[in-house]
């Protein structure tokens, strides 16, 4: 059943590509170009064959292994740089192969999903990533979540600009984070 909702998402999002991102600039590299988590992401749900509908959900992977999950309108971009962040969870990443990587979350606005997280991940290009995990219900009962994410596009100042302030901001983010559903 994992292999069937990854391969479907896989062949999803391929075919949403190219409408997705012909009104889009060229992407220029990340700070850490060894790393290709690093940057800000957009959650993305496919909605028909050639279409996929940005969510209010995205994630910010740092460079030194942090992530900010925050919760931004997508059709707010205009006032992004101003755009104060709000957490719905704080973690650390850690890649472990070509197709795994593992999400320690201390802060969660559900405290159902505090704890490890291990993900498979496949990137579909450049901008878009594919990922699945299990997930154990409280009752027990597991269920295989698959997630879509694409890369917002930034050239390399604007990209640093954003990792700076969520860098510099980290700690208050985490305030903010335990102030709103608890501490660590």
């Amino acid at each position: 059943m994992k292999k069937f909702m990854m391969m479907l998402a896989a062949v999803l999002c391929c075919a949403m590509t190219t409408t997705v991102f012909t009104s889009c600039e060229a992407y220029e590299k990340d700070t850490d170009s060894n790393n290709p988590f690093v940057g800000v992401w957009q959650q993305a749900i496919p909605v028909s064959e050639d279409q996929l509908l940005l969510t209010p959900n995205g994630k910010v992977f740092l460079p030194d292994g942090r992530v900010l999950g925050y919760y931004l309108n997508p059709v707010d971009y205009e006032n992004y740089e101003k755009f104060d962040f709000k957490t719905w969870f704080i973690s650390d990443y850690q890649i472990t192969s070509d197709s795994t990587y593992t999400e320690k979350v201390t802060l969660h606005e559900n405290p159902e999903w505090v704890g490890p997280i291990d993900f498979h991940y496949q990137f579909l290009n450049s901008r878009m990533l594919s990922a699945y995990y299990e997930h154990t219900n409280p009752d027990g009962s597991k269920i295989t979540i698959v997630d879509t994410w694409v890369k917002a596009v930034y050239d390399k100042k604007e990209l640093e600009a954003v990792l700076k302030k969520v860098s510099d901001n980290y700690d208050v983010y985490i305030k903010k984070a335990e102030n709103k559903f608890g501490s660590k």
